[in-house]
């Protein structure tokens, strides 16, 4: 049978201790990453929406967006960098 001293219980209660908080910043990290990430999805929904109230028409890729305006001049906006 195995015999267990205070000094590997108490180890193994920092262990574990280091552990827990590890994974509940870890957890709380990956929270704040998916807020933001929504935040910018609305408010870039709320930018296309606007613009397109206004008159503007948004024509958006997967790596660039043009807005024509309402007098037929266009701009095209990289929003991711070229690979």
């Amino acid at each position: 049978m195995f015999r267990f001293t205070i000094r590997d219980v108490l180890w193994l209660m920092l262990l574990v201790g280091v552990i827990a908080g590890w994974a509940m910043e870890h957890r709380q990290h990956v929270l704040l990453q998916r807020m933001k990430i929504n935040q910018t999805n609305t408010m870039f929904a709320q930018l296309v929406f606007g613009l397109e109230k206004l008159g503007f028409k948004v024509d958006m890729t997967t790596d660039s967006m043009t807005i024509h305006d309402p007098g037929g001049k266009q701009q095209t906006v990289s929003t991711l960098p070229p690979p």
